[in-house]
């Protein structure tokens, strides 16, 4: 077969897929080694210290549990222990932990620990 200038090796469609298998490569790549958190470890990085100013329904959220804190930050609860949280109760949790402790007005102290 003689080859004229005209002829073409490859159309334009196979370049286009074959430069898109690295691109899809490096991507896939990219979403594998990303760090990936539970929500364990994402509590367990938290710091809390505050007075809790309600606690609430997110129904938008999956009807969650929250308690608002210095009316700046929320900290999801969870439904079981909706009862022994109420406005006004003091939060305090340090970094590294997954125990939040509720200081009552009367300074009585509740430990909930998110450990499972």
């Amino acid at each position: 077969m003689i080859w004229n200038k005209d002829d073409k090796l490859f159309n334009t469609n196979q370049v286009f897929f074959a430069g898109m298998i690295p691109l899809l490569y490096i991507m896939i790549f990219i979403v594998i080694t990303q760090d990936f958190k539970t929500p364990q470890e994402e509590l367990r990085e938290q710091t809390i210290r505050g007075k809790i100013d309600c606690v609430y329904i997110d129904h938008k959220n999956h009807a969650g549990v929250y308690a608002s804190i210095n009316k700046t930050e929320k900290f999801g609860i969870g439904s079981i222990n909706m009862k022994k949280v109420q406005k006004g109760d003091s939060i305090y949790k340090d970094s590294g932990s997954l125990k939040v402790m509720i200081v009552k007005p009367n300074s009585h102290r509740i430990i909930i620990d998110y450990e499972y």
